[in-house]
């Protein structure tokens, strides 16, 4: 494939979309990759990908967020993105004990 760096960005979500190889996490992270090394803002992202600009929101404060201890869980697949995206919430200080108390008692997303 030949383009643009950031056109290939967007074939990566593109692609791995449709096959559902790539998790919210990676997407997210391609995202803040487009928005802070592209210079593109989250309308031109959203355009670029065919998705709302609230998905690009959703994805960019995943990653910028949430604490690195909180993406190392995630990434190590020791909580899912449902409770990732619950954590975004806090603000970064609150989300070590969050997680620490999510860990002891396994709890869910919704819990």
């Amino acid at each position: 494939m030949s383009g643009c760096e950031r056109v290939m960005k967007a074939a990566i979500i593109h692609l791995n979309v449709r096959a559902r190889t790539i998790a919210d996490l990676e997407t997210a992270l391609v995202i803040q990759s487009l928005h802070r090394k592209n210079g593109l803002s989250q309308v031109e992202i959203a355009a670029l990908l065919d998705r709302h600009k609230s998905f690009v929101c959703r994805r960019l404060q995943l990653v910028e967020k949430l604490s690195e201890d909180v993406i190392e869980h995630l990434k190590l697949g020791l909580i899912n993105i449902t409770i990732g995206r619950q954590l975004t919430r806090l603000p970064a200080g609150s989300q070590a004990k969050a997680l620490c108390t999510i860990l002891k008692y396994r709890f869910t997303g919704s819990e």
